[in-house]
């Protein structure tokens, strides 16, 4: 089921509810939190077919409990690709590198801000995603077959023959700009 841009979100009783058009959409499950990566390699995005979605996507994963949102997303595009990867910050500010701060009992260390975020309602879940653009060091992939089919390395072009969503299409779009940009 899709969800409509500005759809009416409350909570009651400690359930979430979305309505759209008179229907209500109910979920029972706690906030779970992705990180997901559009993944660029000689200017090619890399999309994967989810095994469970059916659908061609980016590469990523739910947060563990003692992980912070980028060690998340390495540790999922290790496991799911084999790829090593490096942030674009897409953002022309200098303040993240300025902050990192390592005491005897205290560290403070500032994240890249993701490309993306949002967060999206299914009567299954209900996840807050961390959308990151990421560079590749290389376009040797090695695929994890328990979540993923196949995968594939794409120019924008191809983007919109996908049999993917129209959200990610969107996404995956202005990911294509943001990267040509910040690279």
């Amino acid at each position: 089921m899709q969800f409509s841009p500005g759809a009416e979100i409350f909570q009651d009783d400690s359930r979430i509810y979305q309505n759209i058009s008179r229907k209500v959409i109910e979920c029972e499950e706690t906030m779970r939190y992705v990180t997901m990566a559009f993944i660029f390699y000689d200017k090619r995005l890399l999309v994967v077919l989810h095994k469970k979605i059916g659908k061609w996507l980016h590469v990523g994963g739910h947060l563990e409990s003692d992980e912070d949102f980028e060690e998340s997303l390495f540790r999922e595009i290790k496991e799911e690709t084999g790829l090593t990867v490096k942030i674009v910050k897409t953002y022309a500010n200098d303040l993240h590198e300025q902050f990192f701060i390592k005491e005897e009992n205290f560290e403070a260390k500032p994240l890249i801000m993701p490309f993306f975020i949002h967060k999206t309602i299914t009567p299954k879940t209900k996840e807050i995603i961390f959308d990151y653009i990421c560079m590749a060091d290389s376009d040797k992939i090695k695929l994890q077959k328990e979540e993923l089919v196949e995968y594939k390395w794409i120019s924008q072009k191809e983007i919109n023959s996908l049999d993917s969503f129209p959200l990610w299409k969107k996404l995956a779009i202005k990911a294509f700009e943001a990267y040509e940009k910040f690279k």
